[in-house]
């Protein structure tokens, strides 16, 4: 018998913090009865905040950079909240987001 594909869609509430993504995970162990296919968008707040820092880039003021640190600096609290004393956080997919603050502050120096 063909066992049937399951899909779970996560966002925003649900991936707001770490205790919200440890009850994600423990949703996600008790589906051992089939393939799963997983979605996630971005954690809670997330959307509001990117949203943020484009609005200030644009009134062309360093609070876009400010605002970008503190969402990267949110990402970190929960990674390392949920890997306590079991792996030391990488903040190398920081350097993304230090690549995005240098390229607003780059454009705010062309304006």
């Amino acid at each position: 018998m063909k066992r049937r594909l399951k899909v779970f869609k996560f966002g925003g509430a649900s991936l707001k913090d770490a205790e919200a993504l440890r009850n994600v995970a423990q949703i996600l162990r008790k589906q051992q009865d089939g393939p799963l296919l997983v979605v996630v968008s971005a954690m809670g707040k997330t959307t509001n905040a990117l949203e943020e820092v484009v609005a200030a880039h644009y009134r062309e003021n360093e609070e876009a950079i400010f605002l970008l640190h503190q969402l990267r600096d949110r990402h970190l609290e929960v990674a390392r909240s949920l890997f306590a004393g079991q792996a030391q956080v990488s903040e190398a997919p920081c350097q993304t987001v230090a690549e995005a603050g240098q390229w607003l502050h780059r454009k705010a120096g062309e304006v």
